[in-house]
């Protein structure tokens, strides 16, 4: 007698999330979902044609379909849409008021976000932050980023001139006649 074990259909992945959720446009992201028996497999497309590894960097709004795979069977497909943000692009019309300053006067720094709130740093990898109130001692560049939720945007630059205020002049009396 030959024996045959028949299995039941596999059920469909449960537990499917994507982590982070919103995300950044063209952030990583991934893909998570369990299944009772087998593993999960990702596609990018609901016949279930391309496959995709569970970590994904969409630049949109993507739905991904996973199944669970034992052996030769498959499961049904479940559907993840993992929602994306659109880009934070950099501030514009960056200023400092004034600009070129005199030496020990404060300027302040402005720009606009499309997206977002506007953020200074004194250093281009955008690490140290600022307050948009300055008062540099020499010609210095300040970088800006706009935030949007977990977004950040390219950052821009901006050079403060700084002026030394001229000496007064000294007045010697050269009179020496009575």
């Amino acid at each position: 007698p030959i024996a045959v074990t028949v299995v039941g259909p596999l059920v469909p992945p449960s537990n499917v999330f994507a982590n982070p959720s919103p995300s950044c446009s063209g952030s990583s992201v991934v893909l998570n979902g369990s299944c009772a028996t087998g593993s999960v497999v990702w596609y990018s497309d609901a016949a279930l044609t391309t496959s995709v590894a569970n970590t994904v960097s969409p630049i949109a709004t993507t739905t991904y379909f996973a199944i669970c795979v034992s052996g030769t069977c498959k499961s049904q497909s479940t559907e993840l849409r993992v929602n994306v943000m659109a880009p934070v692009t950099a501030p514009t019309n960056l200023s400092a008021s004034p600009n070129p300053a005199c030496l020990g006067v404060p300027s302040t720094l402005s720009g606009i976000c499309a997206t977002g709130t506007i953020a200074w740093y004194s250093d281009a990898a955008a690490t140290i932050i600022i307050n948009n109130l300055v008062t540099p001692t020499v010609a210095t560049t300040y970088y800006a980023n706009c935030t949007s939720g977990s977004c950040i945007s390219p950052t821009a630059s901006l050079l403060v001139d700084v002026t030394v205020a001229p000496t007064a002049p000294s007045i010697t009396n050269t009179n020496t006649g009575s």
